[in-house]
C-alpha cells in the first residue's frame, strides 16, 4: 500500500504545515479538525492536498466547502487519523491567500484552469481490518447529472450536507463488515422535511450493498411515506424493505443493522447506523442533509417550510382517518 503511493504520488511543489492556533483561524473555511496539533499543506499537480497529523478518532471532522474537492481519504489506524484532501484548481487563489504566507512563492501558471465538477453519487467504502483499525474513501463518480452545490463534512460519525433543491437526489454505497447478529432496521422521523417539491417526489435516495458480504440499506424517503406521529411524540417509526419505506413492516432475514433517521425543523435530515460495538463488527455512520443558507433566499425557505407543514398536515388528517 505504501509502495504504491509513493511510486504514483507526484512532487509536491509547494508545502507548508500549519499549527494550532492558526489552524482555527486560517483554516476554518476549509478545514476543521478539531484537536489537532498539525496541518500540512501540499500543493502538486493535481491541486492541493492538506493532510493532518495527530488527530483523535472520536474527534476528527474535516470540512471541504462546495465545490472544492475531487477526491478525499481519511485513514484511521489506532486511534489516529490522516486525512488527504484534492482541491481543484478553482480553489486554489482561495486557498492559498487563507492559508499560506509562502503564496508568493507558487507559479500560478503550473495550474490549469477547471471547469466546475459536475457532482455525480458519492461513495464511502469503509474498510474494518481490526477492532482499532478502519479506513474511509470517498469517491465521486460524475455520471449523476445534478447541479446542486453540495458541502460535505467528513467525521466520525459522517456527516454530508447538500443545500435545498427541486431535485434532490443522492446514493450513498457503503462497505463494511457483516454484523454478526440480526437487527431491525428503525427510521425515525422527526417533524418536517423542508426540501422544496421535487418532480419525482423524491427527497433523498440512499442505496443499499447488494452483495451479501457488505452490509448496507437503501430507502427512498419522498414526502408521500413520509408519516409524522402527534406533536407531543415527534417520533416516528419506520421498517424499511428493499427500497420503499413501510409502516410496521421489517425484513431481519436479508437486512442487519439498525437504521434511525431524524428529521429536524430546521431541515436537517440525520440518517444513522445504530449497530456500533467494534470496528470489526460494524462502524457508526451518520448522513445529515440539509439546505445551506448560504444558497437560499431566507424568505423562499420560510414559503417552502410552510407550504410543506401545510402539506403535511393534510396528509396526517387522511393517515387518521
Amino acid at each position: 500500500m505504501e509502495s504504491e503511493s509513493s511510486t504514483s504520488a507526484p512532487t509536491p511543489l509547494f508545502e507548508a504545515s500549519l499549527v494550532e492556533p492558526k489552524l482555527f483561524g486560517s483554516l476554518a473555511r476549509i478545514v476543521k479538525i478539531p484537536s489537532v496539533q498539525e496541518v500540512i499543506l501540499t500543493i502538486t499537480e493535481e491541486g492541493i492536498r492538506l493532510q493532518s497529523g495527530r488527530a483523535q478518532l472520536s474527534q476528527v471532522c474535516a470540512f471541504i466547502n462546495k465545490r472544492s474537492f475531487l477526491t478525499y481519504d481519511l485513514n484511521i489506524q489506532n486511534e489516529q487519523a490522516e486525512l488527504k484532501i484534492a482541491v481543484p484548481r478553482m480553489q486554489l487563489e482561495k486557498v492559498l491567500n487563507l492559508y499560506s504566507e509562502d503564496v508568493n512563492q507558487i507559479d500560478s501558471s503550473f495550474f490549469r484552469d477547471e471547469e466546475c465538477i459536475p457532482y455525480g453519487i458519492i461513495t464511502w467504502t469503509f474498510l474494518c481490518q481490526t477492532a482499532n483499525e478502519m479506513s474511509v474513501k470517498v469517491e465521486r463518480e460524475n455520471d449523476f447529472h445534478s447541479t446542486y452545490p453540495l458541502e460535505v463534512i467528513l467525521a466520525n460519525p459522517l456527516e454530508v450536507f447538500a443545500p435545498d433543491e427541486q431535485s434532490l437526489a443522492m446514493e450513498m454505497k457503503m462497505q463494511g463488515s457483516k454484523f454478526k447478529t440480526l437487527f431491525k432496521n428503525v427510521l425515525k422521523c422527526k417533524k418536517t422535511f423542508q426540501f422544496q417539491s421535487s418532480t419525482r417526489d423524491i427527497l433523498a435516495i440512499v442505496s443499499r450493498a447488494h452483495q451479501p458480504e457488505y452490509y448496507g440499506f437503501k430507502c427512498e424517503i419522498s414526502r408521500s411515506n413520509v408519516i409524522y406521529s402527534s406533536p407531543e411524540f415527534p417520533e416516528f417509526n419506520f421498517w424499511y424493505y428493499g427500497k420503499y419505506l413501510t409502516l410496521d413492516f421489517y425484513n431481519s432475514i436479508r437486512d442487519e443493522g439498525n437504521v434511525k433517521v431524524k428529521v429536524y425543523n430546521d431541515g436537517m435530515l440525520h440518517i444513522q447506523n445504530m449497530k456500533v460495538k467494534d470496528m470489526t463488527y460494524g462502524f457508526k455512520l451518520e448522513l445529515v442533509i440539509y439546505p445551506a443558507i448560504s444558497d437560499i433566499d431566507s424568505e423562499m425557505l420560510h414559503v417552502s417550510i410552510d407550504n410543506l407543514a401545510f402539506k403535511q398536515r393534510n396528509l396526517n388528517e387522511m393517515v387518521i382517518a
